[in-house]
């Protein structure tokens, strides 16, 4: 199975870093437009990207501002059953993220777009980090 892998240097606090990957509202601020859940395993997270797309996730491991990681309930096909890991470590300047979207079914082009979005969602949290630049929902895949 193909997987999805980025590693991300943040020049940020960790404590910041890990609110941003690990509670629903820090993922509005770079992933998704909204959605709910509490950190820690065995809970429910929804994610609202549109009328259309509204997913949920098991929170699969909780480390404090270290891993969190989440296997997808309610997606598209290729998604369901997929694992999103966020790995942080401290570094002298911030921290970095190690980020993981594991258990891919198929290499297609679901999944090559995928790792493109991917890539520009986690530009757009870094900027949200380093810089306090929000993106609203409808820009954040062309960064603009």
């Amino acid at each position: 199975m193909p997987d999805i892998v980025h590693d991300i240097p943040i020049s940020s606090d960790i404590e910041s870093s890990f609110e941003c990957v690990a509670t629903s509202e820090g993922l509005s601020k770079w992933w998704s437009i909204g959605g709910t859940g509490q950190p820690g395993v065995g809970n429910t997270f929804t994610f609202d990207f549109g009328p259309e797309y509204q997913w949920e996730a098991i929170v699969r491991e909780f480390e404090l501002n270290s891993v969190f990681s989440i296997q997808m309930t309610v997606a598209d096909d290729d998604w369901t059953g997929t694992t999103v890991r966020f790995v942080l470590e401290p570094r002298d300047e911030g921290i970095m993220l190690r980020f993981e979207h594991r258990g891919w079914p198929h290499d297609n082009e679901h999944y090559r777009t995928s790792s493109y979005c991917w890539a520009m969602y986690l530009r757009c949290m870094k900027n949200y980090l380093e810089k306090g630049v929000f993106l609203p929902y409808e820009k954040r895949f062309t960064g603009e």
